[in-house]
């Protein structure tokens, strides 16, 4: 029961007071949990008193309904004039262009009954309107969408409040902003293998990228030959830390080899000699030898005489070339490096 004037029930609203005609009444207060002070009686003289008299005639014999909210003490409890705020219109999701981005988020809100709105803007670093991070300042309807923002998806939501009514909290809006230039995206596969895939890489139309190795995954039994366009390691195959123009979106696979090269030094006219073997042998092309990590020539035949200081390593790459039936493109497969071996 709110404050205010609360009444007996309505077969003691009229009645004859030490012979005379008026309404008993009292006070209640909320914040004490109890009526305050004594009962009131209001004489009725005259004119007055002889309507109220025929009202109260018609009220006992039921001519007359009255509907009327009572508590339990048969006390007719006061309106309450809450404030009741009602949001009639959301901020919706928008989308920006980086470099050049402008517009606004905007909020519409009744109080009922009128009363004076206060608006409070958040920001979130995830998708909820609750737990964000007000923003200095942005105390309107409408915010304006900051033109500084980097490329992502931003989240903002807005809190309404009037005195004496329950604050309301708006959905989220995402704001998304996005790159002016035109990107390629370049998804990587391990096709089969174990550990942390490498982030997808995001390149602007015309430029180029670096590959990644596999220092972040491996697969049983095999060594990381380089990224291919297809899981069954067949079409173009591209080397680790080689650079790429993607021309459109891309999917690349690992490509796994199983069988790596043997390499020996052996003593042939006084000179080192270095020989290596893969199985099966039959399908490669062609070798190129490494000295000291850098291509120093390629041989068909699977050993070399090396003229070269002691102190030099010498790794061995095979390589063949291939036609797929499948695309009639002849494309060139290559091992991976053996291990260093020095002189």
């Amino acid at each position: 029961m709110a404050n205010g004037i609360y009444y007996l029930p309505l077969e003691k609203v009229s009645q004859t007071f030490f012979g005379e005609i008026g309404i008993i009444f009292g006070f209640y207060n909320k914040n004490a949990g109890k009526r305050g002070g004594a009962m009131r009686f209001l004489k009725l003289t005259g004119t007055k008193a002889i309507c109220f008299l025929i009202l109260t005639i018609i009220l006992s014999a039921g001519l007359l309904l009255m509907s009327c909210p009572e508590n339990v003490n048969g006390e007719i409890e006061p309106s309450s004039n809450k404030p009741v705020i009602t949001i009639t219109t959301q901020p919706v999701d928008t989308s920006v262009t980086y470099g050049s981005i402008s517009g606004n988020l905007s909020v519409a809100a009744v109080v009922s009954p009128a009363a004076t709105l206060t608006y409070q803007w958040y920001s979130n670093s995830i998708n909820s309107n609750s737990g964000g991070s007000a923003i200095g300042g942005q105390t309107g309807s409408s915010f304006m969408i900051p033109t500084t923002l980097a490329v992502n998806t931003y989240c903002y939501y807005v809190v309404v409040s009037s005195a004496g009514a329950d604050s309301v909290t708006s959905r989220v809006a995402k704001v998304t902003v996005n790159s002016s230039l035109q990107q390629y995206t370049i998804t990587l596969n391990l096709n089969g293998g174990t550990g942390t895939t490498p982030a997808d890489l995001k390149v602007n139309v015309g430029n180029s990228v670096i590959l990644p190795d596999n220092s972040s995954f491996s697969r049983t039994e095999s060594t990381f030959a380089g990224w291919c366009i297809s899981p069954l390691g067949e079409g173009n195959t591209y080397q680790a830390s080689s650079s790429l123009i993607p021309t459109k979106d891309m999917i690349l696979y690992a490509r796994w080899v199983s069988v790596p090269l043997n390499i020996t030094v052996t003593s042939a006219g006084g000179f080192p000699r270095i020989s290596w073997t893969m199985v099966p042998n039959t399908s490669v092309t062609g070798y190129i030898l490494y000295r000291n990590g850098n291509p120093l020539a390629t041989v068909t035949s699977p050993y070399t005489d090396i003229e070269q200081p002691l102190s030099s390593s010498y790794q061995v790459q095979a390589f063949a070339y291939f036609t797929y039936a499948n695309t009639g493109n002849l494309v060139t497969i290559y091992s991976p490096l053996s291990s260093p071996v020095k002189y």
